[in-house]
C-alpha cells in the first residue's frame, strides 16, 4: 500500500491506494515545493489579489515617468520597454478594428508587461537581485519615491462651494481660489482629494511584503519617514472628510438587519436559478460571521449536526493562519418563524437542488474552477440584486447603489449581535466567532466556549432575544405521539423515501443533516409552495416533489414549555429566555387547569339539568340540530326535483379529452349503468341519483391530474399545465425525473407525454421540449450501451417508472455524461448538454466533409 488511512481521501477515512497491477492508480504528490512553502508566509490569495497587483502598478508608475525608470531592475528594463511598445502597437491595432465596427475603444491594459511582471514577482527568489524593483544597494527606492507614488493617486469629488472655501481658509492653501466659472449650477465644485487612508496603508503593506520576499529588512530611515508620513496622512484625510463634508466612514456601509431581511426575502422568492445558491451564501456569511473565503471553501465534510443546530469547522481564518486551533466549532441555528432567513431551510433547498454534495467526503459546497470563480459568481449576482433589482427598497432604508458589498454582511451581523438588543452575547464570543483579534493578553487568556458561541449563533439567526420564542427548536420529525409499531413504520417510510429519491446511500455524517433538511422542508412545505417562484429549481428537485402527507405532518417545531421526548436538546438559551419560557409554561398550566374546571362544571350542570325546567343543554342542542337537518333535506329535495339530470357518457368525454389532449394516460371511468323504471317512485329516483353522485365523486377523487380550459389564439383547448407555467432550468438528473415521472402536487404530467400542441401556448416551450427530447434520446442511447436501461420500460411513457429506477439509471450513466457532455460540471443544465451535443454533431459532420 501507498500511504495509510490518512485524512483527505474518499470520505473521512482516505483509503490507502493499492499497488500497480490491481486496477488502482498510484498517488499523486499535491504538496507544495519548499520554495512555494517559503513564499506562503501570507495567504496565497492575499499575495495574488492584493500585493502583487499593487507592485505591478508601482512598476508602471516608474515606466511612465522617465525620471523614475532608474528604480526598475536594469536587467529587466529593456525587456519591459520592448514589451510595452508591443502592447501599444497591439492596442492601437485592436482599437482601429473596433472603430471600423463602430465599437467603443478599449483601455490600455498593457497585457504583456502586466503578465511578465506578475510572473516575475510571483516566482521571485529570496534575493533582492531578482526583484523587478531596485530595493537594495545603490539606486534603491526611497521613502520620497514611495510618497511620490502615493501622491499620484487621487480621488475626484463634488463638494459644496461653502465647504471648499471654508476648508481652504482653515488649511491655508495658497494659490488656490474658487471662481464662479468653477461652480456648477447646483453650487458644487469638482475637486481632487487624497485617497482613503486604507489605500495608503495597503501600499506600505505591499512594499513590506516585497522586502520580506527578498529576504532583507527595510532601511530604518525609510521606516521612520513612512511612519511620520502615514500619521500625518491619517490626520489629513480625516480633516478633508470633516471639512469638505465627505463620507466619514471608509469602505462599504454595514448591512442593517432590515436590509438583510429585505435581500433575503427577495432571493427567497426569486425565479433566477442561481438565487438558491446566492441566498445560501448570503445566509452563511451572515450566520457564521465569517469572511467570504471561509464560505467559498466550505465542504460538506466540515458540517455536522449536534443537538439542535448545525456545526461548522474551518481549518483557518485570517487571524489564525496556521489553523491548528480551528477556532471552532461554530454553531448555526434555524429560524423556523421566518423561512426566508432560516439557514437550515436554505441549506436544505440548496442540497435538494444539488444532491451530489450529499455524497460526503471532500465535496465542496459550491462548484467552481476555484474559489475565485465561486466568489466572483456570488458577488456578480449580489451586486445586481442590491444595485439594480432592490435599488428602491434599499434606498428607502438609507442605501445608495454601491454602498453594500461582501464585507457589509460581516459588519452588519457583528453590529446586530452586539448592539441589536440590550441583552447581547459576550463580546469575546462575538470576536472569536468573527475572527477578530482581541489583542495582547486577551488573545492568550480568553478562549472559545460552546455556550457563548451558541448564544451568538441564536442571535445571528435573527431570533428575537427578548422573546420566549428565542428558545425555538429546529424543525424535526416527532414520533412521540405514535405507537411503537407505527413509529418504526414511519421511520422506515422516511428512510425509503429519501433512498428512492436520492439514489445513493449518504455517509453516516451526512444522514443527520439530510434528515433535518427534509424535516425543515416538510415543516415549511405549504409556505414554499405558496411563496417560491414557479420557475424555482426547487420545484424540480426529486426530494421536494410530492412529499407524502404522512411524512409532512410529522415535521414540527417545539419550545421548552411543550417539548416532547423526541425534541432535540435546547442549547444556546440565555437565563432570561429560560425564565420567560418557564413563566409561559406556568401560564399554560393555569389556562389548562381553568379550562378543565369549566368543562367539568358544564358536564355536571348538564347532568343535573341546572337552570332548566324541561330540557337540559344537550337536549336543546339536539333539537336545534334536528330542525336544521330537516330543513336542509327539504331544500336539497326541491333542488333535485327541479334539476334536469341527463345521462351522459363519461367514456365519450374521456375519449374526446384524449383526442384533444394527446397521449396523456387517463383512467377510463365507468358510469353507473342502471336504468330507472318508468313507474319508479320519488324515493327510488332519489336513491339512484344519490348512487350516481357517489360514483362520480369516487371517480373524480381517483384522478391524479386536473385539466383546465385555456384560451389560445381564437379558440380554447384543454391542458394540465398550470396557468403561467414555464419549463424550469433542469439539470440532467432533474430532467430524467421530470421526463419519466409527473408531479401530482404541481399538476404537471411527465414531460414524455407532452406534445407540441400541449405547450404551443407557452413561450419558448416548443423549442425547450424539442431540446429535452434530444437530450433524453442521448440518455436512452447511453443507458442502452451501458446496459442500465430497465427492461420492459419505454422511453416515451411513464408506465412502471419510479424515482428509485430513475436514480439507478442516472448512476449508471453519470460518469459517461459528466465527461462527454457536461464537462465535469454536475450542475450543468440540459440546455448546456444540448448545445454540447450540437457542437459535437457539427464537428463530426465537418470532419466527414473534410474526409
Amino acid at each position: 500500500r501507498f500511504g495509510g488511512r490518512g485524512r483527505g481521501g474518499r470520505g473521512h477515512g482516505g483509503r490507502g491506494h493499492g499497488v500497480r497491477g490491481r486496477g488502482v492508480t498510484p498517488p499523486i504528490d499535491l504538496r507544495k515545493s519548499r520554495t512555494q512553502v517559503g513564499r506562503s508566509f501570507v495567504d496565497d490569495s492575499s499575495a495574488n489579489k492584493t500585493y502583487i497587483p499593487k507592485l505591478v502598478n508601482i512598476v508602471f508608475f516608474c515606466l511612465d515617468n522617465p525620471d523614475k525608470q532608474e528604480f526598475i531592475n536594469p536587467t529587466m528594463l529593456e525587456e519591459i520597454k520592448t514589451m510595452d511598445e508591443q502592447d501599444k502597437v497591439d492596442h492601437e491595432r485592436i482599437n482601429d478594428e473596433r472603430r471600423l465596427r463602430r465599437k467603443a475603444p478599449l483601455q490600455f491594459k498593457r497585457s504583456k508587461v502586466r503578465e511578465y511582471l506578475r510572473t516575475r514577482f510571483t516566482e521571485m527568489e529570496e534575493t533582492p537581485a531578482d526583484s523587478p524593483l531596485v530595493i537594495d544597494g545603490e539606486g534603491a527606492i526611497t521613502s520620497a519615491f514611495i510618497k511620490d507614488f502615493m501622491d499620484s493617486h487621487k480621488r475626484v469629488v463634488k463638494v459644496a462651494r461653502e465647504n471648499a472655501e471654508s476648508y481652504l481658509s482653515e488649511t491655508n492653501l495658497h494659490g488656490v481660489t474658487i471662481t464662479d466659472d468653477l461652480v456648477d449650477e447646483e453650487g458644487f465644485v469638482t475637486a481632487y482629494v487624497n485617497q482613503s487612508y486604507s489605500q495608503f496603508n495597503s501600499t506600505r503593506s505591499c512594499l513590506s511584503y516585497l522586502y520580506k520576499r527578498a529576504g532583507i529588512d527595510r532601511p530604518p530611515e525609510m521606516i521612520r519617514s513612512m511612519e511620520k508620513f502615514m500619521a500625518g496622512m491619517e490626520r489629513t484625510t480625516r480633516n478633508e472628510k470633516r471639512g469638505l463634508g465627505l463620507k466619514i466612514s471608509e469602505g462599504k456601509k454595514h448591512m442593517t438587519f432590515q436590509a438583510y431581511e429585505c435581500i433575503a426575502m427577495h432571493l427567497y422568492r426569486s425565479a433566477a436559478s442561481e438565487d438558491i445558491e446566492t441566498r445560501f451564501m448570503l445566509l452563511l456569511e451572515w450566520n457564521l460571521m465569517k469572511r467570504a473565503e471561509n464560505v467559498v471553501h466550505a465542504k460538506i465534510s466540515e458540517v455536522e449536526w449536534r443537538c439542535d443546530c448545525l456545526v461548522f469547522h474551518f481549518a483557518k481564518s485570517k487571524s489564525n493562519q496556521r489553523g491548528e486551533e480551528h477556532l471552532g466549532p461554530w454553531h448555526v441555528y434555524s429560524n423556523p418563524e421566518n423561512p426566508h432567513m432560516c439557514l437550515l431551510l436554505a441549506f436544505g433547498q440548496y442540497a435538494f437542488c444539488n444532491p451530489h454534495i450529499l455524497k460526503g467526503g471532500g465535496v465542496p459546497l459550491f462548484q467552481g474552477t476555484n474559489s475565485k470563480t465561486v466568489y466572483a459568481r456570488y458577488m456578480a449576482r449580489f451586486n445586481n440584486v442590491v444595485n439594480k433589482e432592490l435599488v428602491h427598497e434599499l434606498r428607502a432604508l438609507g442605501y445608495e447603489p454601491g454602498d453594500l458589498a461582501s464585507h457589509s454582511t460581516r459588519k452588519g451581523v457583528g453590529t446586530w449581535v452586539c448592539s441589536g438588543c440590550t441583552v447581547s452575547p459576550p463580546i469575546v464570543a462575538v470576536c472569536l466567532r468573527a475572527g477578530w483579534t482581541l489583542g495582547g493578553v486577551k488573545d492568550r487568556y480568553l478562549f472559545r466556549e460552546g455556550a457563548g458561541d451558541q448564544y451568538v449563533g441564536r442571535a445571528a439567526a435573527g431570533l428575537d432575544q427578548l422573546s420566549k420564542e428565542f428558545a425555538v427548536s429546529p424543525a424535526y420529525f416527532d414520533f412521540s405521539q405514535l405507537e411503537t409499531t407505527e413509529m418504526f413504520r414511519m421511520k422506515r417510510v422516511i428512510s425509503d423515501f429519501v433512498q428512492s429519491r436520492l439514489g445513493f446511500q449518504p455517509p453516516g455524517t451526512v444522514e443527520p443533516l439530510l434528515r433535518h433538511f427534509l424535516a425543515s422542508i416538510c415543516y415549511h412545505y405549504d409556505d414554499l409552495q405558496r411563496d417560491i417562484h414557479q420557475q424555482s429549481p426547487l420545484r424540480s428537485a426529486a426530494l421536494f416533489r410530492d412529499i407524502p402527507e404522512e411524512i409532512r405532518r410529522l415535521a414540527t417545531v417545539r419550545y421548552p414549555w411543550n417539548k416532547t421526548s423526541d425534541t432535540p436538546k435546547f442549547t444556546g438559551v440565555p437565563p432570561h429566555v429560560a425564565q420567560l419560557a418557564e413563566l409561559h409554561a406556568l401560564k399554560e398550566e393555569i389556562t389548562n387547569l381553568r379550562e378543565g374546571m369549566m368543562k367539568d362544571l358544564r358536564e355536571e350542570m348538564d347532568k343535573r339539568g341546572f337552570n332548566s325546567s324541561e330540557n337540559n343543554t344537550r337536549q336543546l342542542m339536539d333539537m336545534i340540530k334536528e330542525v336544521t337537518t330537516t330543513q336542509t333535506n327539504a331544500i336539497v329535495t326541491r333542488l333535485i326535483e327541479r334539476t334536469n339530470l341527463c345521462e351522459r357518457s363519461l367514456v365519450a368525454a374521456v375519449n374526446q379529452t384524449r383526442e384533444d389532449y394527446g397521449a396523456a394516460e387517463m383512467e377510463i371511468e365507468e358510469e353507473l349503468e342502471e336504468e330507472l323504471p318508468t313507474d319508479a317512485t320519488r324515493a327510488e329516483s332519489e336513491e339512484l341519483n344519490r348512487r350516481r353522485r357517489e360514483a362520480s365523486q369516487r371517480a373524480v377523487s381517483r384522478r391524479q391530474y386536473k385539466v383546465g380550459m385555456i384560451k389560445t389564439g381564437g379558440g380554447c383547448k384543454l391542458t394540465t399545465l398550470p396557468v403561467g407555467y414555464r419549463f424550469p432550468p433542469l439539470t440532467i438528473p432533474q430532467l430524467i425525473d421530470n421526463w419519466l415521472i409527473g408531479s401530482v402536487g404541481a399538476n404537471v404530467i411527465p414531460f414524455c407525454q407532452l406534445r407540441h400542441n400541449d405547450v404551443s401556448h407557452v413561450k419558448g416551450a416548443v423549442v425547450a421540449l424539442r431540446k429535452m427530447k434530444r437530450v433524453m434520446a442521448m440518455v436512452h442511447k447511453t443507458a442502452k450501451e451501458k446496459g442500465c436501461w430497465p427492461s420492459g420500460h419505454a422511453f416515451d411513457t411513464p408506465r412502471n417508472w419510479t424515482y428509485a429506477k430513475t436514480k439507478e439509471l442516472w448512476l449508471g450513466i453519470e460518469q459517461e455524461f459528466l465527461v462527454r457532455y457536461m464537462k465535469r460540471k454536475p450542475q450543468a443544465k440540459f440546455t448546456t448538454v444540448y448545445n454540447n451535443l450540437q457542437g459535437m454533431s457539427a464537428s463530426t459532420s465537418s470532419s466527414g466533409d473534410d474526409d
